[in-house]
């Protein structure tokens, strides 16, 4: 019986081990004004997986820019959207859910607001959930 429960005890005890808590990386999203020069697609300067997301500011509205990177017949391409709004998102996460489809979490930190941008790319075109 001893035995019984020590080797409960040893299996609950691996259980609980084996469980990662992998929190999810929040990245800043960095603001450029209509003045300034903001981020161009410049394939030469990323690699596949690489991934963008900053914000625009021209007078009263706000840009929100998504790109992520990845090879598509040997070169590397770059895919985005933009969503117009003053959401007021100021960092954000991300997740690739396959080699040419990324999920942005763009979030708002003072009152964790978020929004899920799906990104999907392939060949010339961008489709966007």
């Amino acid at each position: 019986m001893k035995s019984l429960i020590l080797l409960l005890v040893v299996i609950a005890l691996a259980c609980s081990q084996s469980k990662v808590n992998n929190p999810v990386k929040t990245h800043p999203v960095p603001t450029y004004f209509a003045t300034q020069k903001n981020p161009s697609a410049d394939t030469n300067k990323y690699k596949p997986g690489d991934v963008e997301v900053f914000k625009l500011i021209s007078g009263k509205d706000t840009i929100y820019f998504t790109r992520m990177y990845r090879l598509y017949n040997n070169e590397i391409r770059s895919y985005e959207t933009t969503l117009t709004g003053s959401f007021g998102y100021d960092a954000m996460n991300y997740n690739w859910l396959n080699d040419s489809t990324i999920t942005f979490t763009l979030i708002n930190s003072s009152n964790q607001n978020s929004q899920d941008i799906t990104i999907m790319g392939s060949g010339a075109s961008t489709s966007v959930r």
